[in-house]
């Protein structure tokens, strides 16, 4: 039921890095983010999701968690400029590789799609939802990052070694998680919040990155068939991505092709979240795609009168909490009551609108009108009649103070120190679910 949480307060300081109040955000959260590795009793490597381990019980490994947590991790290590914070992150992450390593022996190929593990290392083998063919392409794109730099800095040895061995059958981390999403990209799997059975559009987008630069990977070690079989593999899984476009809903779906599983909308903002661990550089359902920002919209506006504390008068500033999908029915703790926004989620939206603000400042896709229209900014009605030039620079305004309301919007309800459970209640705000959520 969990998902990672103050990743997306870091992403958006690591956005406004240049900024003193996103700075202190930053520190504080990856102060937080670390507690929840390698907890005290726990072998190296591990990351937890919480440290709660009761109502609800999250002390566990999940892969999907792990690996953009350690990516992160790898984020704030060739940022840091203080050599001895460097070693420590540095050195988190060659723990991961270790960890990887157990638990892909402990499962074997055909089981790289478990979706979580016990802090020992040993595989969670009681019914869940899986598999969650997310979890290996994640960890792929996460590990491939740290191989190109281990590379750039003279050590492709060690790479060839123990992170891609270009041999089959595959036997290293990131060559067996690519192995794993090639032969599965079609195959359906659980989603995001293990709940429903199909084919989702936030794995296929895990899937295509982690294929396109495990592609790169191959070809910088000389791996040339496996190169051009990822890349190959790649292009499949885009026009896969391309079904998940509605047009007649007039939104991207989270889920395609259901098998089972509670059925809703597929309005939800795992799609969103797709989009960020997903991006590419290249374009391919980005921030900017007018699918994603019309979809963007509809996710924001299905939560506005769902939930009380957004039509409470708590401020003119705060935006609107963001839950899951409109249909929820887990509220931290069992799965047959009211579902609730997720500070996650909230952030996720945060992100969005961050990124898509930096995207338009560099390089507008569109007239500014069209961003308008898709997002139907309320915040449009202000720009004034001038050249596209005047309207873009009004318009990136507009989208930092969106980002800025669903900010202060998770801050609002957040602990002390900026701690943050899984939840917000959506009846008084207060915070619900596991605590210190990673």
């Amino acid at each position: 039921m969990k998902k990672v949480m103050n990743l997306g307060l870091i992403f958006i300081a690591l956005i406004s890095f240049n900024v003193d109040a996103s700075r202190i955000s930053y520190e504080r959260s990856l102060e937080l983010l670390l507690k929840n590795i390698n907890p005290e009793g726990t072998p190296a490597g591990t990351v937890v999701a919480s440290p709660s381990k009761s109502s609800p019980d999250y002390f566990y490994h999940w892969v999907r968690d792990a690996a953009l947590v350690m990516s992160t991790i790898y984020e704030a290590m060739v940022r840091e400029t203080d050599a001895v914070k460097k070693a420590r992150l540095e050195g988190l992450m060659f723990d991961y590789v270790e960890k990887v390593k157990t638990h892909q022996m402990a499962s074997g190929f055909w089981s790289l799609g478990e979706p979580k593990y016990y802090v020992s290392g040993a595989p969670y083998l009681e019914p869940w939802g899986r598999p969650q063919h997310d979890g290996p392409a994640l960890r792929a794109v996460t590990l491939i990052k740290f191989a190109n730099y281990l590379i750039e800095k003279g050590d492709e040895k060690w790479v060839l070694d123990n992170l891609y061995t270009p041999t089959l059958p595959a036997l290293s981390p990131i060559k067996m998680d690519l192995e794993y999403v090639a032969i599965h990209y079609g195959s359906q799997g659980f989603d995001y919040w293990e709940e429903v059975t199909g084919l989702h559009f936030s794995t296929a987008m895990a899937m295509r990155k982690a294929l396109d630069s495990g592609s790169k990977l191959a070809r910088r070690l000389g791996d040339h068939g496996a190169a051009e079989y990822y890349l190959d593999k790649s292009v499949e899984v885009s026009r896969l991505v391309e079904r998940f476009w509605n047009k007649d809903k007039g939104y991207i779906e989270a889920t395609i092709d259901q098998s089972a599983g509670f059925y809703k909308s597929q309005i939800d903002i795992a799609v969103i979240l797709g989009v960020h661990h997903g991006d590419n550089n290249d374009g391919f359902f980005a921030v900017d795609d007018w699918r994603v920002m019309q979809t963007a919209h509809r996710i924001e506006e299905s939560f506005k009168n769902i939930y009380s504390i957004n039509s409470r008068n708590l401020g003119p500033t705060l935006g609107t909490a963001i839950g899951r999908y409109p249909e929820d029915t887990y509220d931290g703790y069992r799965t047959d009551r009211e579902g609730n926004p997720w500070f996650l989620a909230t952030f996720a939206m945060a992100e969005y609108y961050l990124r898509l603000a930096k995207k338009v400042e560099k390089s507008p896709r569109f007239h500014a009108g069209n961003y308008c229209y898709y997002l139907k900014l309320d915040g449009c009605k202000n720009l004034t009649l001038a050249s596209n030039e005047t309207l873009i620079e009004q318009l990136v305004s507009e989208l930092k103070l969106k980002a800025d309301s669903f900010l202060k919007r998770a801050e609002f309800h957040s602990g002390k120190e900026g701690r943050m459970d899984e939840q917000m209640s959506r009846y008084n705000g207060f915070m619900m679910g596991a605590p210190d959520l990673t």
